[in-house]
């Protein structure tokens, strides 16, 4: 008599429970969706982190050769670039001081001034040119440098 009482007993209870559990794994399905859904776009962000540290670490070699190069040739550009300032202001005080002169000569009077001028233009132009011509020079060099990086890079990756 016992038993039967246990039965329906448990059976009510399973009754309740089954149910009770189905929806509290739909619940937690539904909670682990949704958060997938809200974590996803971080998750992608760490993976995508991830793989440019990675990229990064099995790369840093020809990144170091990349960054001198890039680092040279921002150097000698620097300097092209105000030796051909320098170079264009010297050309200007020079057609300066040969107006200057040649007023002063129509005037018929002497002027150091404009003779100290053409001087110093042509100074100035003489060591933008020297300075032009030298970073011209360190460029090749440094894209030559470039080669031979590129190149002991590659032959070091190929023996890892």
């Amino acid at each position: 008599m016992v038993y039967w009482l246990m039965a329906v007993i448990a059976g009510a209870i399973m009754g309740v429970a089954i149910p009770a559990i189905v929806a509290l794994i739909g619940t937690i399905y539904t909670l682990g969706v949704g958060a997938g859904v809200i974590s996803a776009p971080f998750i992608a962000a760490g993976i995508a982190i991830a793989t440019v540290a990675h990229d990064v670490f099995r790369n840093w070699d020809w990144l170091v050769v990349q960054w001198e190069y890039f680092c040279d040739t921002m150097i000698i550009a620097v300097d092209g670039a105000t030796a051909e300032i320098q170079n264009a202001f010297a050309g200007a005080v020079m057609f300066a001081a040969n107006a200057l002169d040649k007023l002063f000569s129509i005037v018929n009077v002497s002027s150091d001034l404009a003779v100290q001028a053409k001087e110093w233009a042509a100074n100035t132009q003489k060591a933008a040119q020297a300075t032009i011509e030298a970073a011209k020079a360190n460029q090749q060099l440094a894209n030559s440098n470039k080669v031979k990086q590129r190149v002991s890079v590659s032959s070091d990756q190929c023996t890892n």
